[in-house]
């Protein structure tokens, strides 16, 4: 089984920190450029860099100011680095090279324990316990790594404002796959200009780390955010209300930086908590049970709506009426009026050309009570783009208040829920259709 290589940071901005040696070439320095980027003034812009060999890693210093040390003697051309090599580049920086290997290297940082039976014959450990134990190693790194990354993410990023880190953080290529509804653009800057809408709307805002899990490259985290929402966030004007919200996060790191997350945000608990949603005790005064909405008014609903006449609108859809859009695209979110909501599906007309329509599945709708379920085949082409389509069954849940729509929401199962994002998202894919 190949070697593997890491440097550990013994002493600095970030102790603890594990760097996975992976690279032909890893160059070492203050400059965020750099592959291992340590911030330390005693550090030159581009200090040293490590060089891969067939026999491991060698360190050669870049012309830096305060040199490099290994052991505590000067480096000056390229050095061979062994197993637990002590680096120096001032005496606020310590770093310790690593060499885990399952071969016979009497440098290797990996040993097994040789078992013996009664008669002290020696057993060799098996194939497969090697491989265990290894594995048990890099995994115990990896969540060191990533337990000390995510501390600096959460208290430089967001409790202390510092918009900067994330190009030390934060890979050139990173893609959020899901934030709540939010529409976070690729790269660091696109992580941090969510951050900034974040602390715009809560300037006393205070995110915490409660947990971390981390297997291989990819760690789960629950995360509580507080703060009080004095200015505007995503439309919602300031409530001077407090917010507490905890979420998950799963993202991805390699080689030191983030390169993919994904985001279950409890955008729904903020809105109640600001006043935006009617929570459980906030809702409507009490009024009498819907009792004359059957199938066909429903449909009726949907025909006004479809018609653009407005006078035939309110007839079915009240003024006061709240819509969620269900997925993580640039659409989705809540919608607090009917006013918004009509707005919205202005949006879906020009964004698809007018191509969009939904057509109700003929004995597919429900009535309970002031709720009705049904279930409608949505399809259109992106304007621009006619190729790319979509054709997928939604299924809403509509209530109902003296005959008109109070409250909806839509809802899409399976392959549907990714169709239906990446459709509305600016990728040029989309998931065949899933109809």
């Amino acid at each position: 089984m190949a070697d593997t290589f890491q440097i550990i940071i013994k002493k600095g901005p970030t102790p603890g920190r594990v760097f996975e040696l992976t690279q032909s070439e890893v160059s070492m320095g203050r400059e965020a450029s750099n592959m291992l980027h340590i911030e330390d003034r005693a550090l030159s812009r581009s200090h040293a860099r490590f060089i891969r060999s067939a026999s491991g890693y060698s360190i050669q210093d870049l012309g830096s100011t305060n040199g490099t040390f290994v052991n505590g003697n000067v480096t000056s051309g390229v050095y061979v680095l062994q197993n637990g090599d002590i680096i120096t580049m001032s005496d606020a920086v310590e770093l310790e090279f690593r060499k885990i290997s399952t071969g016979s290297d009497p440098n290797a940082t990996f040993v097994m324990p040789v078992q013996k039976k009664n008669d002290a014959t020696e057993v060799l450990p098996s194939r497969a316990a090697l491989q265990a134990e290894l594995s048990r190693v890099k995994t115990a790194g990896h969540a060191e790594e990533h337990r000390v990354l995510f501390s600096r993410w959460f208290e430089e990023l967001w409790n202390k404002k510092n918009y900067e880190i994330t190009r030390e953080l934060v890979a050139s290529e990173f893609t959020a796959h899901g934030a709540g509804g939010q529409d976070i653009k690729q790269g660091p800057d696109g992580v941090a200009g969510m951050v900034k809408i974040w602390h715009e709307a809560f300037p006393d805002g205070h995110m915490t780390m409660d947990d971390i899990v981390t297997e291989g490259e990819m760690s789960s985290i629950r995360m509580t955010f507080r703060g009080t929402h004095t200015g505007e966030f995503y439309g919602i004007p300031a409530s001077n209300k407090s917010v507490e919200v905890t979420s998950i996060g799963i993202d991805r790191v390699v080689a030191g930086k983030i390169t993919e997350g994904w985001g279950e945000l409890n955008m729904l608990g903020m809105m109640q908590q600001m006043g935006a949603n009617p929570g459980p005790d906030q809702g409507p005064k009490e009024f009498d049970i819907e009792t004359s909405i059957t199938p066909e008014h429903v449909g009726e609903a949907y025909a006004a709506l479809s018609s653009g006449d407005m006078n035939q609108i309110k007839q079915f859809w009240a003024e006061e009426m709240v819509w969620q859009v269900p997925g993580h695209n640039q659409l989705s979110g809540w919608y607090l009026n009917r006013d918004e909501f009509l707005a919205f599906m202005g949006q879906v007309g020009e964004m698809s050309d007018h191509s969009f329509h939904m057509d109700m599945i003929a004995g597919r709708v429900l009535v309970t009570g002031d709720y009705s379920v049904d279930l409608t085949r949505n399809r259109g082409h992106k304007k621009g783009e006619p190729d790319k389509t979509m054709d997928i069954e939604v299924a809403h849940v509509l209530r109902w208040r003296d005959g008109k729509v109070i409250a909806g929401k839509g809802a899409i199962f399976g392959d549907g829920a990714t169709e239906y994002d990446q459709f509305w998202s600016r990728s040029p894919v989309v998931t065949p259709p899933s109809h």
